[in-house]
Parts: C-alpha cells; sequence; structure tokens
C-alpha cells in the first residue's frame, strides 16, 4: 500500500497543476498516534461489535467506527528502514512523504545515509499554492507533525524544528540563530543546521499545538490569557508556561514579526478575527496550549479548560486554511497524538 501514500505525495506536485474540476480542494490527513490494526480491533471489540449485548447504547450505527463506513481502505507499512520496531520519526515520513520517507529510525523527513532531505506533501502542497497547516495533541515540534514541516537527523532536535518551522529562508533562519538575546550566537551551520532545501519558500499557515517550551527561552514565563489579554486565572493563580530553548531567543515574538498570530488559550483561538486571514496578505496563525504536550482529553476538561479540544483545534484550522486558500484549496495534517 506504500504506492497509495506515494501517490498522495505526489497528487499536489503533479496531479493539481491541471485544471481537472473533479479533484477535491482540500485534504485532511487524520493520524492517530499508534492507532494500529491491534487498536482498532479493541476499539470495536470494546464497543461490542458483532454481540448481542451491546456496551453503550443499541443504536446500532453507534457501534460501527467512522473508518469502517469509508468507502475505501488501505493499509501501510510503517516500520524503518533499520527496524521493524518504528518511531514516530520515519513512522510518520512514510506518510508525509510516500515511499521516500522510509527512513532510519530517529529520522525526520531526512535520509541520513545520504544526507538528502525528503520533500513532504505539505513543502509540494504550499509549492502549488495551497494553504497549509498542523494541528496536533502533542508538542508542535514533536516527531509526527514535524515530519511534514522539517528536515532533521535526530527527532528530539526540538528547538532546530521549531526555527525551521518558522523559516523559509536561510537569511529567516540565520536570524533566529544570530539574534540579540542569543547565548550561543553567531550562527555556525555546522552545529545550528541550514535551512533544509524543502522548506526554502514554504511558510507554514497553521500550527496548533503544545510545544511553547521550543519557541520561548530558558525560564521565559509566559501568561496564558483569554481573547481580551486578560490572564487566565486557576487555582486562584495566573496560568503560565514557561520557555525552555537553550539559546535563549523567543520564537513567538519573531515569529510575530514574520506575520504569524499567537494565541495560547481556547479562549483566545475560538474569539479569532477570521476575517484577518486572505489569500492575499501575510498573516498566519501560531497556537501553542501547553509548554510541553496539551492535557489528555479528560484530564482538559476537568483541569486544564482554557485548552482548546482537539476537534476545536481542528475546526478553527480549516477555517483559517479555507480563509488563505481561497479558491485554490489547503492541506491539513491533524494527529491525535
Amino acid at each position: 500500500m506504500k504506492n497509495f501514500f506515494l501517490s498522495i505525495t505526489t497528487l499536489f506536485g503533479l496531479t493539481l497543476m491541471t485544471s481537472q474540476t473533479s479533484l477535491p480542494k482540500q485534504m485532511i490527513m487524520f493520524i492517530g498516534d499508534g492507532f494500529g490494526t491491534s487498536a482498532k480491533v479493541a476499539a470495536r471489540m470494546s464497543l461490542g461489535q458483532g454481540t448481542d449485548g451491546k456496551r453503550f447504547t443499541n443504536d446500532a450505527g453507534y457501534h460501527i467506527l467512522a473508518l469502517d463506513k469509508l468507502k475505501y481502505q488501505g493499509s501501510l507499512t510503517t516500520h524503518s528502514l533499520n527496524s521493524w520496531i518504528t518511531d514516530s520519526g520515519p513512522g510518520a515520513s512514510a506518510y508525509s512523504a510516500g515511499e521516500a520517507g522510509k527512513l532510519d529510525n530517529e529520522s525526520i523527513s531526512f535520509d541520513v545515509d545520504n544526507g538528502i532531505s525528503i520533500e513532504t506533501i505539505l513543502e509540494k502542497a504550499k509549492k502549488e499554492g495551497f494553504a497549509v497547516g498542523l494541528v496536533t495533541t502533542t508538542r508542535i515540534t514533536h516527531a509526527t507533525p514535524a515530519t511534514f514541516g522539517s528536515h532533521i537527523w535526530f527527532r528530539d532536535l526540538e528547538d532546530y524544528i521549531a526555527a525551521q518551522y518558522i523559516s523559509s529562508t536561510e537569511a529567516q533562519y540565520e536570524e533566529i540563530f544570530n539574534n540579540g538575546s542569543s547565548t550561543i550566537a553567531p550562527y555556525s551551520p555546522d552545529r545550528d543546521w541550514v535551512l533544509p532545501t524543502p522548506k526554502v519558500g514554504v511558510e507554514i499557515d497553521v500550527l496548533l499545538g503544545g510545544g511553547a517550551r521550543h519557541f520561548l527561552p530558558n525560564d521565559y514565563v509566559d501568561n496564558v490569557v483569554d481573547a481580551n489579554g486578560s490572564n487566565i486565572i486557576s487555582n486562584s493563580n495566573p496560568v503560565t508556561i514557561k520557555g525552555k530553548r537553550s539559546d535563549n531567543v523567543n520564537l513567538i515574538e519573531i515569529a510575530k514579526q514574520r506575520g504569524y498570530v499567537h494565541v495560547n488559550s481556547r479562549d483566545a483561538l475560538l474569539n479569532l478575527d477570521i476575517t484577518q486571514f486572505t489569500p492575499e496578505n501575510n498573516a498566519k496563525l501560531i497556537g501553542l496550549f501547553n509548554a510541553s504536550h496539551n492535557n489528555y482529553e479528560q484530564d482538559r476538561q476537568m483541569d486544564a479548560t482554557w485548552e482548546p479540544s482537539l476537534p476545536e483545534m481542528t475546526e478553527m484550522a480549516i477555517k483559517i486554511l479555507k480563509a488563505k486558500g481561497g479558491s485554490k484549496g489547503f492541506f491539513l495534517m491533524v494527529e491525535g497524538g
């Protein structure tokens, strides 16, 4: 089934260049982290499929997974090149880059043996004029989203992944490491990597998830604020997010200078003025709602209601990407991580 996903990754680079009006203008790729065959079987068993006694409800339609209703289904091997047991780096690279994404463990859309960055479906789509976005409940710099919008040999280099996300030229990339606040300046390509060729010219229009610590300086404390800019209070204390970047550079401030609107709460996200995002302007969105991963849904509802849910992030991302993509369309990856 690798060829199926390879055809998807070439779709934006080749097919959508034509004037065929029957092709979709939007593509949303949903990824359930670790949601393989055995997890699907367990979900069906838990719902009581095929048994007389149903666990939750007598509505027969409830017991069928949404994915079981799809007209077409297929499978894809996601083991890495050097192990039958993959990690999310090469696992997701197989989705983001097709057959070329079969890579060694811990690599992020990067062929370690040949030193080559592998172009992804998100990058192909953006270069063809589509709006593009990434949504996840994990850190936005975590392996799965990273394989769509960055390239690096080791998945844990999340500070560098964050820097790649908000850079579309080598000059912008170097500017981050030459920042006046940097404790490691000046920029050194041997130490700081080089903006990978497939990422050059690619701006990611929507970034939503956790992982603010890789965008904020070490020990920097950012207040979580609502749509009016007021501090959100929990247990009589302001809710804050703490940074962890070892170079002490504030990527959020740099992102704002590059056209990103920044939000860090559910209220601020859901009350965004969508009209500020158009195909003609440089407005983009970055929403980071936790220093690390967003809370699990049950914990979010009970103890972190200022964080948006995955459906809420997805809905807002679709609205903004529709506005940014205009008549062309958009590509969006959504991960339940």
